[in-house]
């Protein structure tokens, strides 16, 4: 009966212990989790959060980037998208929602309201500041993925001189000079960026798809490094 008892009290000390825990506490441990690649029990930690307390906006915005990281944008949209409406002055979240948004665009252009809520987004951050990064990468990135190659220029050249030599932005930079025929300028500055870092992908793509069969390939080869991971064909890493 001691025993027993004993282990019956136990019981109850850890059960009150979990009730006790606030939704802060679960989000700090889900940033515990997520600092450790982690991201499923992350996940856990947010969602526990948000049973505790269903309008804590930063649970939300937590839980979209762990699952961003699981790579499943569905859950991530509809997680970042109940962040922006809890904290509308976030730019933060409005941001990732839009690089979440753009990602799933890319993927199927059918998606007219993830497209529409870049341009919202971007629109938002301009108006705020002209000079603003993430709304010139967006707008840019958005308008090459409509074939507006002369904006995309435009946004993504502006972008590149507040923070220059973004992967995603060269990439995106190169691929709109290549479709506008200035393969010269853009192959410039995918060669800038691989200078800078070997080991990004996509920016291979983009020349590989020009350089394939040619004589050019040398260029390229020029820089390869063996710490190049597999080509990926991702339109974004965020």
């Amino acid at each position: 009966m001691g025993r027993n008892c004993l282990f019956l009290v136990s019981l109850l000390v850890v059960i009150g212990s979990g009730c006790n825990r606030s939704p802060r506490d679960y989000v700090e441990r889900g940033k515990k989790f997520f600092s450790e690649q982690k991201y499923e029990d992350a996940s856990i930690q947010y969602r526990k959060a948000i049973q505790k307390d269903s309008n804590f906006g930063e649970a939300y915005y937590e839980l979209g980037l762990s699952e961003i990281k699981r790579q499943n944008l569905g859950d991530a949209y509809e997680a970042l998208s109940r962040a922006v409406g809890l904290k509308p002055t976030s730019d933060e979240a409005k941001v990732k929602l839009a690089d979440v948004c753009l990602t799933i665009y890319l993927a199927d252009p059918r998606s007219r309201v993830q497209h529409d809520r870049v341009a919202e987004v971007s629109g938002q951050l301009l108006a705020k500041n002209p000079a603003s990064f993430d709304g010139l990468r967006l707008n840019g990135l958005l308008s090459l993925a409509d074939r507006k190659t002369k904006d995309a220029i435009g946004y993504l050249a502006k972008a590149n001189e507040v923070q220059p030599l973004n992967p995603d932005v060269i990439t995106g930079l190169t691929q709109a000079l290549i479709a506008d025929n200035q393969f010269a300028a853009g192959e410039k500055l995918a060669l800038e960026l691989i200078q800078k870092d070997k080991t990004f992908g996509p920016i291979y793509d983009v020349l590989y798809s020009q350089y394939s069969g040619s004589k050019d390939w040398r260029t390229l080869s020029r820089f390869w490094s063996p710490r190049r991971p597999t080509i990926r064909r991702q339109p974004l890493t965020f």
